[in-house]
């Protein structure tokens, strides 16, 4: 079983209400992220300093995605806006209304395609630069709530508020797969490494593991957090997972035997107050980040052995 540590290395404070999105930008040390104040923020996570504001949307921005060529951000918010920010002249360049929240934005590299969940029921399928919806899906009347692309990006996981997980071919979008995972809600979805295997988070506040290769059967069900679970992302380096919970934890397991290897709280660490709504592998000097209800950023250092 690997060893991990966890140093604090700081925290980035600016937003006025909670963090609801962090994303990596055009280098390492570079963080993008938005909340409930309508504000998207640019950090540097070398210097640590005071963050640059990109824009202030009129209304929570729930999800984002990040362009390096051309240098835009598309930013999802609530009541439906989804906006293409030019981040070179900090002016809006395109903006569609899907008319409900705007819950996760997942980019299809080889479609050229950004997925856009929503409260509506709707799983869009937007042109990153005009915005211009190409496709759309409706299984029902549930909000999808989050979205997870497989590392050979041929499968799109999209977890839903009836609790249903449903994968879809990114060749043509046919649903391949859908299973009861969660009740009442799906909230966060990872693939590892391999592709091998899906992970799944929800409001029950257990993580299931999926084996991809069996038609998504069931391989394990952990009693992971005390309460929902907001998100799950990978760290590749260490081959770890970390998880968000809105009991005010970050959790790092071994996602090859699901043993819990470490908890981030505040009983050791200076950690969140509130509920941890995301995740980030930053890329920089190993660096995870978190963010969440008490309106901060926190950087973590991961040390495994």
């Amino acid at each position: 079983m690997p060893t991990v540590e966890i140093l604090h290395n700081g925290v980035l404070e600016g937003h006025k209400d909670a963090v609801y999105a962090l994303v990596s930008g055009y280098e390492p040390e570079i963080v993008f992220s938005s909340g409930g104040d309508g504000m998207v923020i640019r950090w540097d996570l070398a210097h640590k300093g005071d963050g640059e504001l990109i824009a202030r949307l009129p209304s929570a921005v729930y999800g984002l995605q990040y362009f390096k060529e051309p240098d835009i951000m598309l930013a999802g918010t609530r009541f439906g806006g989804l906006y293409a920010l030019d981040l070179k002249s900090h002016k809006q360049k395109a903006i569609t209304d899907l008319k409900h929240d705007i819950f996760k934005l997942c980019y299809l590299p080889e479609q050229n395609l950004v997925a856009v969940a929503c409260a509506s029921g709707y799983l869009y399928f937007v042109h990153p630069q005009t915005l211009g919806i190409v496709h759309e899906i409706h299984p029902g009347q549930a909000s999808c709530r989050t979205l997870a692309l497989s590392p050979d990006g041929r499968h799109l996981a999209s977890g839903w508020s009836d609790g249903m997980i449903r994968v879809y071919d990114t060749d043509g979008f046919a649903e391949i797969q859908s299973f009861m995972a969660h009740s009442p809600s799906v909230f966060a979805l990872v693939y590892n490494r391999a592709g091998d295997k899906l992970f799944s988070g929800g409001r029950d506040a257990q993580i299931r593991i999926w084996d991809t290769g069996l038609s998504y059967i069931e391989l394990q069900k952990i009693p992971a957090h005390l309460f929902t679970v907001n998100d799950l992302i990978m760290i590749p380096e260490y081959n770890l997972m970390a998880s968000a919970s809105r009991d005010k934890t970050v959790k790092i397991w071994d996602p090859e035997n699901f043993d819990l290897l470490k908890v981030i709280d505040r009983t050791k660490l200076p950690a969140h107050s509130h509920s941890v709504n995301q995740l980030l592998w930053a890329g920089y000097e190993n660096n995870l980040i978190s963010a969440g209800d008490d309106k901060a950023i926190r950087i973590w250092g991961i040390i495994c052995g």
